[in-house]
């Protein structure tokens, strides 16, 4: 148990393609069983307590350790998801928004993990497969129970004013929360470039991912 709660950094763990695709699986899997159950009141709560369960094994351990506030606070897109969609009252035009924005980010977050260096097994590792995975899970429902329509410039206008706000805290914790310091693939090209560009490109999809419920909403 030492090595799971242990704050010595070494370097990420890799996936072979054995365990990519058994994760890519495992999230189409929490999909579909998302959409197939959403009515059941057990599978709900299930999907509910993993997050609560994920968000407080995390954050308790980066108190624990007395991880720097540029790592430990939760400001990353999908944290900011999960914590919406548990604290939020049903019928919110945010909570709708972060539902949204709690699809996509796990399928990014899947399709390019990015893991903190620890060796494996570590808390960091399975918090981020069961935090994802629970977080779909739990937009999914939300959105097909009580997804309230959101319009593509009230989607702009939350995306913009949100990745503002992270943006700040980067500059006050020296952080990559949203990666809008360091952004993967494109790389750093300054914080105004990272900052309009993420915010475009996120729009987009949202925009995109918010037509498609709608349509299937009617």
């Amino acid at each position: 148990m030492a090595d799971f709660f242990s704050n010595q950094k070494t370097e990420a763990p890799h996936l072979t393609p054995f365990w990519y695709v058994l994760l890519l699986i495992g999230l189409a899997s929490v999909y579909y069983t998302s959409l197939r159950f959403y009515h059941s009141t057990p599978y709900r709560k299930l999907l509910k307590y993993l997050q609560i369960l994920q968000i407080i094994g995390l954050y308790g351990w980066y108190l624990c350790t007395l991880t720097p506030s540029a790592e430990s606070l939760p400001f990353y897109h999908c944290s900011l998801a999960a914590l919406a969609l548990l604290c939020l009252p049903d019928q919110s035009i945010y909570k709708s928004y972060f539902a949204l924005l709690g699809i996509i980010g796990p399928i990014c977050s899947t399709i390019y993990p990015i893991f903190d260096p620890f060796r494996l097994p570590h808390i960091t590792f399975i918090s981020y497969i069961i935090g994802h995975y629970a977080l779909i899970g739990n937009s999914l429902v939300y959105l097909t129970l009580h997804k309230k329509p959101l319009s593509s410039k009230r989607i702009i206008y939350f995306t913009f004013q949100l990745n503002l706000i992270i943006v700040g805290i980067n500059l006050l914790t020296d952080g990559n929360y949203g990666f809008l310091s360091q952004p993967p693939i494109i790389g750093n090209h300054g914080i105004l470039f990272n900052y309009l560009f993420i915010s475009c490109l996120l729009s987009a999809v949202l925009i995109f991912e918010n037509k498609i419920y709608q349509k299937i909403k009617e």
